[in-house]
């Protein structure tokens, strides 16, 4: 069994993985983006928060009340490649999301900052 530092020392050594997230409302269409540098973390913070009532986006927890749980899909669009160490992740993040939102028509998204 490994010792306590090397457990943690193991985990911050590890990829987290990082990317963008499209959650959608499959009865409206609506299509809410959001980036992360923790993707599990986002997905059950935001899957949380949803059912407590208490999304900071209040469009998104307004279709998650009115159209409930089953209506609401979480998909991982991209993952940012972590290998490049030197690359800085916050400037990969916001151009990878950026390419993302340009995808989609200004209409039918929302950005969750």
């Amino acid at each position: 069994m490994q010792d306590r530092s090397q457990l943690k020392n193991d985990y911050k050594n590890s990829d987290i993985p990082m990317g963008i997230v499209q959650i959608k409302s499959i009865k409206s269409g609506h299509i809410f983006l959001c980036k992360s540098k923790n993707l599990n973390a986002l997905l059950n913070r935001y899957k949380f928060v949803l059912r407590m009532g208490n999304h900071h986006c209040k469009e998104l927890q307004k279709q998650y009340n009115e159209f409930g749980p089953d209506n609401i899909s979480f998909e991982i669009l991209d993952v940012l490649d972590t290998k490049d160490k030197k690359k800085d992740p916050d400037s990969e993040l916001d151009t990878l999301y950026n390419l993302w939102l340009e995808k989609f028509a200004p209409d039918s998204y929302t950005e969750i900052k």
